[in-house]
């Protein structure tokens, strides 16, 4: 059914000019939006979800939990070795070895069922540390929208391929419903490739992004979906896509490789990290005081049978670097949507910080 679906929706796509436009606020510089064509009868959903305004201004607001980082202390220091199997909780554990404190591990995926059993709206996660393998995962092959959290992926498929990042690409088009950043130069403005990607990236500019599309193609991101065992492809007329957050996950851990050793990977670094990204309201806002955190998000305001899709993905350079991917179905880019992200990536920090990676 997933490929029949994502099917659909590229040959869908492929007829029309532009996916889809967001109808978030038209004074935002710029706005994240990814087009779904899916079917009703497909279509992702829960009966609890209870954000369902295509406008963040409609949403319910509440006061954010400030979140904050303390070193985690220990109950004790004794490695213990995790039986996986051993657990019975909603979310899945796998690759554990051992742990410096049991006690405050089994707290820790208390802490995170909790998290999980207060979210009234559809959730998925995972979670895999860089360099034990350990993974954590709820609802991973539930299909949702990528959003702007495809972007990523498909500009490191282009710094893999050595393009040249100073060739200059033309602005002719804009993406449908955008206005800000790149949408709003001059038709025949020249733009380097190095700039684009930077914008695609760093302010989720769906022109630039379009524009990179356009111009390079989809050839050498869709043959890293199969080296990735992942069935989220890009074609003709269909630059964002659909995929789970185990794929997501396959796609950021390489990410996270290239950064490591890929030509351009302190670039694709920076523009992640950067100081001026557009939104900075979720994972990268609870754990940046402490580590640098590559990040990109995605949001959709509903323009598609008004399902509102709130996203992100980071890289988190820790001491031992982790991956967190986290998908949501609620109305997006507000301090009650973005405060399930930091309730996540504060317990997934302390998870990540009781992994004994010594041999």
């Amino acid at each position: 059914m997933l490929y029949t679906k994502r099917l659909f929706c590229t040959t869908l796509a492929a007829l029309i000019l532009c996916g889809c436009s967001s109808t978030g606020d038209a004074s935002k510089a710029s706005s994240d939006s990814s087009a779904s064509a899916e079917s009703s009868a497909d279509r992702v959903s829960s009966s609890s979800d209870t954000n369902s305004s295509g406008n963040a201004a409609t949403a319910q607001t509440t006061t954010a939990t400030k979140a904050t980082l303390t070193d985690v202390v220990t109950k004790e220091n004794k490695p213990t070795k995790v039986n996986n199997d051993q657990y019975s909780y909603s979310f899945s554990i796998s690759g554990f070895d051992s742990v410096i404190s049991m006690p405050d591990f089994n707290g820790f995926l208390d802490e995170l069922q909790d998290i999980i059993n207060g979210a009234d709206f559809s959730l998925a996660f995972s979670y895999k540390n860089m360099n034990t393998g350990a993974e954590i995962n709820f609802n991973q092959h539930r299909d949702f929208m990528t959003c702007s959290t495809i972007k990523v992926p498909y500009v490191k498929s282009l710094l893999e391929s050595d393009v040249n990042l100073d060739q200059i690409i033309n602005k002719w088009s804009a993406w449908e419903g955008d206005t800000g950043y790149t949408a709003g130069l001059s038709n025949g403005t020249g733009i380097s490739t190095k700039e684009l990607m930077k914008r695609a990236v760093s302010y989720s500019d769906n022109t630039a992004y379009f524009l990179l599309n356009n111009y390079y193609g989809y050839s050498q991101y869709n043959a890293n979906q199969t080296r990735l065992t992942n069935n989220c492809y890009l074609g003709s007329g269909w630059i964002f896509t659909h995929c789970t957050a185990a794929e997501m996950l396959r796609n950021y851990t390489d990410v996270y490789e290239y950064i490591k050793s890929g030509r351009y990977g302190s670039f694709l670094k920076e523009i992640m990290s950067a100081d001026d990204v557009d939104v900075n309201m979720q994972i990268r806002s609870a754990l940046e005081s402490k580590y640098t955190v590559c990040e990109k998000y995605g949001s959709e305001f509903g323009s598609w049978g008004n399902e509102n899709q709130f996203h992100d993905c980071a890289i988190v350079f820790a001491e031992s670097p982790f991956v967190l991917v986290i998908f949501t179905n609620q109305a997006p880019e507000t301090e009650q949507s973005a405060e399930i992200f930091k309730k996540l990536a504060v317990v997934f920090y302390k998870i990540n910080t009781v992994i004994n990676i010594k041999k």
